[in-house]
């Protein structure tokens, strides 16, 4: 059963990726869902982490300065813009079924080395 990892993904991940991991019983809320769609980047990992949400996204160019700036999070898991639906679930199933919310404080991963794990 899956743990209490909460997942908060930005537009651009792909829906099929979060419909997969919500019809396996993984906590998931989308940008759109918020109503935030379009907000600026730093509203949105501080929204994520006001939820104890993990934020995943492919907008590396915008999100890593942030983490590395210091600025506090509940996790950040980013993509390149080639990463698979099946990566995204592979990973993220793997994080919510193997970890703690607290392993994710100010953590930065991404969906290629964690979807690399057996």
């Amino acid at each position: 059963m899956p743990g209490s990892i909460k997942f908060f993904m930005d537009e651009h991940v792909p829906a099929s990726a979060t419909k997969e991991l919500i019809r396996r019983g993984i906590d998931v809320l989308t940008v759109q869902k918020a109503g935030m769609r379009g907000s600026d980047d730093p509203v949105l990992l501080a929204y994520a982490a006001s939820e104890g949400r993990i934020c995943v996204t492919q907008n590396t160019k915008h999100f890593k300065p942030l983490h590395d700036a210091g600025v506090p999070h509940t996790g950040l898991i980013i993509a390149g813009k080639d990463v698979t639906p099946r990566m995204y679930v592979k990973a993220l199933m793997l994080v919510a079924g193997a970890s703690e919310p607290e392993d994710w404080l100010n953590r930065l991963d991404s969906i290629k080395s964690l979807a690399s794990y057996e």
